[in-house]
């Protein structure tokens, strides 16, 4: 079960398009794309800001694994591995920045799931319902007791044996 943080744009649309086809559903947890095609996911997902200065960091640590060799290439090798793990929440803060603002939180299977769940207010699939609690003035009876009897708490004194 996957958790999406839901995410409302700060004004009302001006081609009319209602609010719910404006929400926007940012997975919380792993990035993949992040991981295997930084600069393209970036791009794709309007990060601009976050795309130059990923082009910056590459290039800068390019020049210093020529100076320096390994320490350098391995933070070149460590940089995408940083954005599988952070890009979903450097997404999440570009939204807010451009001043969408937090709505919720859906889980689901898949952002299907998700969407469904969130729009129907229906909780997550992993969460059972408690069964009803027993009043503690009707103590547990047995299937085929009679409902006088007790089981297990003795109010009444129990005869010698």
């Amino acid at each position: 079960m996957r958790d999406y943080i839901v995410l409302a744009p700060p004004l009302p649309a001006r081609d009319g398009a209602p609010e719910a086809l404006r929400l926007v559903f940012v997975k919380d947890g792993f990035c993949w794309p992040g991981l295997l095609i930084t600069l393209p996911w970036l791009l794709y997902r309007r990060l601009f800001v976050e795309a130059a200065l990923y082009v910056l960091v590459v290039a800068g640590l390019a020049f210093l694994g020529e100076r320096f060799g390994a320490p350098a290439t391995f933070l070149t090798a460590a940089l995408p591995v940083a954005f599988g793990v952070l890009g979903n929440d450097l997404r999440r803060f570009a939204l807010r920045r451009r001043g969408f603002l937090p709505r919720g939180v859906a889980s689901g299977a898949n952002i299907e799931e998700a969407e469904i769940r969130y729009f129907l207010g229906l909780p997550a699939a992993d969460s059972v319902p408690l069964p009803p609690r027993i009043p503690p003035s009707h103590p547990a009876t047995m299937p085929g007791q009679a409902p006088g009897s007790v089981i297990g708490l003795f109010p009444q004194a129990e005869g010698a044996r």
